[in-house]
């Protein structure tokens, strides 16, 4: 966001990002109810996510940010419910989950088959991998691939990943010190913000703190 807005656009951008980590940590408190984390019902959890952007930001700020997104998961919805429909002949399935598929929005049936594409190159890349192939033959068939400024794009990206899994992972293995260390609640939490400040900058440590606080599947 700083890199490519300036003020007055930044401010707000910057501030609805707060807005948005906000709405990412109340989802993430709320979830940590029993009765909400360990529904096996994805019906009532869409609902509960549904209802609470709409108290986050409001009817139509939501509609605007998740109308796509949300769309997609009721196609998503109906289309475990005709998956496990065990009346159905193999032909009707088909048929039923073919236009399902064409009632993903527009956008959103682009990005999956941008996705699947870019999973297959995943998976191909880790077979190089495997295989031995060094990095000079992997950035050369993602040239012969997708073109050299891609690849560029691409190393470089995989560059930013690399530096950040290795920040992450040393924050992570000093809080776990920490944490097996300091008995008082209050004193470790002041200690692994400390921690935080000391590896990332402060946008990134409300991304950590995020991640920290997040319920795992």
């Amino acid at each position: 966001i700083d890199a490519r807005l300036e003020p007055p656009a930044l401010d707000e951008a910057l501030a609805f990002l707060d807005e948005y980590l906000d709405y990412r940590r109340l989802a993430a408190e709320e979830l940590s109810d029993p009765a909400l984390a360990e529904s096996a019902d994805l019906e009532r959890r869409f609902q509960w996510i549904r209802e609470l952007r709409r108290r986050s930001f409001g009817a139509e700020r939501a509609e605007a940010l998740f109308a796509a997104e949300e769309e997609a998961v009721r196609v998503r919805l109906e289309v475990e419910r005709v998956r496990e429909d065990e009346t159905l002949e193999p032909e009707e399935r088909r048929r039923r989950l073919a236009e399902l598929e064409a009632r993903y929005p527009g956008p959103m049936r682009e990005a999956r088959a941008r996705a699947v594409s870019s999973l297959d190159w995943s998976r191909h890349e880790e077979a190089m991998r495997a295989q031995g192939f060094r990095p000079a033959e992997i950035h050369a068939a993602r040239e012969a691939r997708f073109g050299a400024e891609a690849a560029e794009r691409m190393a470089a990206l995989d560059a930013r990943r690399a530096d950040w899994a290795a920040r992450l992972e040393r924050y992570r293995q000093e809080r776990d010190v920490l944490l097996e260390s300091t008995v008082d609640a209050e004193d470790a939490r002041l200690a692994i913000d400390a921690l935080r400040r000391r590896h990332f900058t402060a946008e990134e440590a409300r991304r950590v703190e995020i991640l920290d606080g997040a319920p795992t599947e």
